[in-house]
C-alpha cells in the first residue's frame, strides 16, 4: 500500500548547543532533485567583562533572556489550567523544562545547578516522588511525572563533564521517520461495535500540525542522551520519509488495540540506500484510536512499541504521540516524548546484551522483585541507569560499538 517512489525528506543534526541543520528536498522518481541547506544555531557564549559590567551578572542576564519558549501556562489551560495538575508535577516539569532549555542554549552549569536542586527537593528513587504528583487522565507524564525525562538529563550533564565544550561524536547515527500518509479501516461507532469488529469505513489521515521542528524538540534530549551513554563515541541525526502512493494502509480496532493491520509494511519498501544509511526507524502512522469513545471505555488503546528491521530497533507509534488535545505544544514534546523514547529503546539495549538477561519477560522490571541484587532504586527509570552505569559501561565490545552497525 505504500511506497517509497514519491517522499519527501528533511535531515536534521542535533548537536551541542541546541545546533540544528536542516536539508530539504522533495523527489518523484529517481532521486535527482537538488536541496536547499541551512544552519539554525543556539548558542551563547558566555565573555570576560570588565569591573564596570560583571561577567557573572551579564551572564545571568543572558540566560534569563534566552529561555521562556515555553509557554507552560497555554498548556495548562488546554486542560482546564494550573490546578488539574499536582503542585509537585507543576514544579518539577517546569523546572525541568527549564533546565533542558538552559542546556541547548549553552548553558551548562546553570542546567546542572537547576537539576541539582531536583534531587534536593525529591530524592532519587525517593518517596517525594509519590506526594503532590498528578496530572489529568489524558496528560501522560508517566509516573513519576517527568521522573525519566530528569535522569536522562542528569545523565547527560554528567557526561558533559568528560569532554571538552565542542566535543565531536566519531559517527552521527541516523534515526529515520517514516510518516504513513493515512489509514483506512472498519471504524466502531460504539463500544459494542469495538467487541463485534463491526463500525463503518473511515479514512484517517497524517495531522497537519506537525511540522519539522515538533519532532527536533522532542527528540533533542533523546539524541544527546545516545551521546552520553556511548560516552561521545555516537552522534544523532533525524531524517524524515514522507511514504505516500495515494492509497491508504489498512488499518482496524479491537479491545485494547488500534492502528495498522501490518506496521511493518512501510519498511518492506525502501530502498536499499536508505536501510544501508539508517541505525534506527521510527514508523509514523495516523491516530486510528475511535477517539469518540474514548471517554466512555474503561480501557485504553495500544497504538505502538519497539521493533525491529534487519537488525536495527524500529519505534512504532502515531502522530498522536507529539500532540496534546489533538493540537501540538511544546510543553508535551519536551516532558513527554523523551521519556517514551528512552523507555522503547531500553528494550532494544537490553536485547544487545543478552547475557545480562535484563528483561527476561516483557517489562519484567516492572516487578521489582525481578531486579539484580546489585541495582538501587525503584522505577523502571532507575532500572535503564543501573543497567547502564553498572552492566552497559565498560562492557567489551562496548555499547556503542553495539549499538553502531
Amino acid at each position: 500500500m505504500v511506497t517509497s517512489k514519491k517522499f519527501a525528506s528533511f535531515v536534521m543534526i542535533i548537536g551541542v548547543g541546541g545546533a540544528l541543520c536542516g536539508c530539504d528536498r522533495v523527489s518523484t522518481g529517481d532521486d535527482t532533485g537538488e536541496s536547499d541547506q541551512g544552519t539554525d544555531t543556539q548558542s551563547t557564549d558566555g565573555q570576560d567583562t570588565d569591573s564596570t559590567n560583571p561577567a557573572g551578572q551579564e551572564r545571568e542576564d543572558q540566560f534569563k533572556g534566552s529561555l521562556g519558549n515555553t509557554d507552560v501556562n497555554a498548556f495548562y489551560d488546554m486542560y482546564g489550567g494550573p490546578s488539574a495538575f499536582g503542585d509537585n508535577t507543576r514544579d518539577v516539569m517546569e523546572r525541568f523544562l527549564l533546565a533542558e532549555e538552559a542546556l541547548y542554549n549553552g548553558f551548562v552549569e546553570e542546567s546542572r545547578d537547576i537539576v541539582d536542586g531536583i534531587w534536593d527537593d525529591y530524592p532519587i528513587a525517593s518517596d517525594a516522588w509519590t506526594q503532590g504528583f498528578s496530572t489529568p487522565t489524558d496528560v501522560n507524564l508517566d509516573s513519576p511525572n517527568v521522573y525519566g525525562s530528569v535522569r536522562m538529563l542528569h545523565r547527560i550533564l554528567e557526561y558533559l563533564e568528560t569532554v571538552p565544550p565542542n566535543h565531536i561524536p566519531k559517527r552521527v547515527l541516523t534515526h529515520t521517520m517514516i510518516e504513513v500518509d493515512c489509514l483506512s479501516g472498519i471504524m466502531p461507532r460504539t463500544a459494542d461495535e469495538i467487541e463485534q469488529g463491526t463500525g463503518e469505513e473511515t479514512t484517517r489521515s497524517f495531522s497537519t500540525s506537525l511540522e519539522r521542528h515538533h519532532y527536533y524538540r522532542a527528540h533533542r534530549l533523546f539524541g544527546r542522551y545516545i551521546e552520553a551513554i556511548t560516552e561521545g563515541a555516537l552522534g544523532y541525526e533525524i531524517k524524515f520519509i514522507r511514504q505516500d502512493d495515494g492509497e491508504c494502509a489498512p488499518a482496524g480496532v479491537k479491545k485494547g488495540w488500534a492502528g495498522p493491520l501490518n506496521w511493518y509494511e512501510p519498511l518492506t519498501v525502501l530502498s536499499p540506500e536508505v536501510e544501508e544509511e539508517t541505525d534506527l526507524y521510527t514508523v509514523l502512522f495516523p491516530d486510528f484510536r475511535p477517539t469518540h469513545l474514548l471517554a466512555e471505555l474503561d480501557y485504553g488503546f495500544t497504538t505502538g512499541g519497539m521493533g525491529s528491521h534487519q537488525g536495527r530497533p524500529v519505534f512504532i507509534c502515531t502522530d498522536a504521540a507529539f500532540t496534546s488535545q489533538h493540537a501540538v505544544h511544546d510543553t508535551h514534546l519536551r516532558a513527554y516524548n523523551p521519556h517514551w523514547l528512552h523507555h522503547e529503546y531500553s528494550h532494544h539495549l537490553h536485547s544487545i546484551y543478552p547475557e545480562y538477561n535484563l528483561e527476561e519477560t516483557d517489562h519484567s522490571y516492572f516487578d521489582r522483585s525481578t531486579w539484580p541484587t546489585d541495582f538501587e532504586g525503584r522505577w523502571q527509570w532507575d532500572y535503564y541507569d543501573e543497567a547502564y552505569l553498572k552492566r552497559y559501561r565498560g562492557s567489551s565490545p562496548s555499547l556503542s560499538e553495539r549499538i553502531d552497525f
